[in-house]
Formats: C-alpha cells, sequence, structure tokens
C-alpha cells in the first residue's frame, strides 16, 4: 500500500490522473473487513474508483474454491457471469448484500467521499462527474448533484442552476435516487456549504 501511495502521488504531481479498481465479494472477506477495505482505498487518494464484484470464472483458483466450498448455485449458468453480478454465497455474505454493497462502495468513494472534491480540485472533479453525466445521460442523480457543487465553487451559475435542477427532478420521481440520497443524508443543494467535503455520512 505504501508503495502504490507514492506512485500515485508521483503521476498525480506529473497531472496524470489515477483510476483505482475494487474488488468486493471474496471468499474469506467479512463485511466489516470490506469496509475497512474501502477506507484503506480513500486513503490511496486516486481520483476516480472501478468497483467491481469477483466473479469466479470456470478454470480459476477462484472458480474450484467456490467449488469446493459450496459457494456458488446449482443452476450457475457460465454465459451470465460479470463482474458487476453477484453469484458468490459464503458464511458471511449473499449475492444481494455484494451487488448493494457494491454500489453503495461506488457512490460513497467516487462521489460523497470524491478525492478532488475534499482536496478542492473543482476542476478535475467536475470533469469526472460530468464524464459520468456523459456517458448514462443526466439520470444520475449523484453525477448531477456533485456537478452542482463543483459548478458552484467554480462560479458556473449556469451549470449550477442546471445540475441542481435535474438532481431534485430525479430526487422526486426516482424512489432509488431518493433512497441513496437519504442513506448518504445529502443535504439540500442550497444549503450545502462552501467546505463541500463535509456533506454526506460515513461509510462505517
Amino acid at each position: 500500500m505504501d508503495i502504490a501511495k507514492k506512485a500515485i502521488k508521483l503521476l498525480k504531481g506529473e497531472g496524470i490522473n489515477v483510476v483505482c479498481s475494487i474488488l468486493v465479494g471474496l471468499p474469506g472477506e467479512t463485511k466489516e473487513s470490506i469496509d475497512k477495505g474501502v477506507q484503506g482505498m480513500l486513503d490511496m487518494e486516486c481520483n476516480w474508483y472501478n468497483c467491481y464484484i469477483a466473479s469466479p470464472l470456470p478454470g480459476t483458483e477462484l472458480f474450484e474454491i467456490c467449488k469446493k466450498n459450496n459457494y456458488l448455485p446449482s443452476d450457475i449458468d457460465i454465459y451470465r457471469m460479470n463482474f458487476q453480478r453477484g453469484i458468490i454465497r459464503t458464511p458471511d455474505f449473499d449475492p444481494e448484500y455484494i451487488e448493494k454493497k457494491a454500489y453503495e462502495i461506488n457512490l460513497y468513494v467516487n462521489f460523497v467521499k470524491n478525492c478532488d472534491l475534499r482536496t478542492r480540485n473543482y476542476e478535475t472533479a467536475l470533469m469526472m462527474f460530468e464524464r459520468v453525466i456523459h456517458f448514462v445521460g443526466d439520470t444520475h442523480a449523484f453525477a448531477c448533484y456533485f456537478a452542482a457543487i463543483c459548478s458552484k465553487h467554480l462560479g458556473l451559475h449556469e451549470k449550477y442552476i442546471n445540475y441542481k435542477t435535474k438532481y431534485e427532478e430525479l430526487i422526486e420521481k426516482s424512489i432509488f435516487w431518493k433512497e441513496w440520497a437519504e442513506y448518504f443524508k445529502l443535504k439540500p443543494l442550497e444549503e450545502v456549504d462552501v467546505a463541500a467535503s463535509s456533506c454526506g455520512r460515513a461509510l462505517v
């Protein structure tokens, strides 16, 4: 971890944005160790994180471990395996928990505790949030919310109003986004202080 931190610091010192990967759902992990690992990843201060779910592809050691310990469903379909879908069930967690946890981690590390937002690097933070909006359309409430915060800091009033309006529309219409906003205790945008890093709950 120390070597990785030094490498990330060097890369960012040269103006290179760093993307790290977080993998959850491996046999042997517990709910507590997953949360602890996420906190450790936050200390890496990456610009962005890709969150993946462990997938026991046939022919791998992971597949054999899961098969030996009966961690896989009897009707497993190897053609439906991907790194966004939980399939491993251990005494410590089930696939449904891991799928929800992976999404929670994504919202937490990339939005609520975004490194560039915490370090007041608002231009880079806005760029990353707008990449999400460009990729999925303006249907990602958290991307709109935090893009609005960045826009407010940067004095981009028109963008701020646009993203704020879209966020509020999504929260109003979508139970999914409303529940996540409540879970992370997101403040109404007009109440968000310039110290944007203070918004949101902790993961643990």
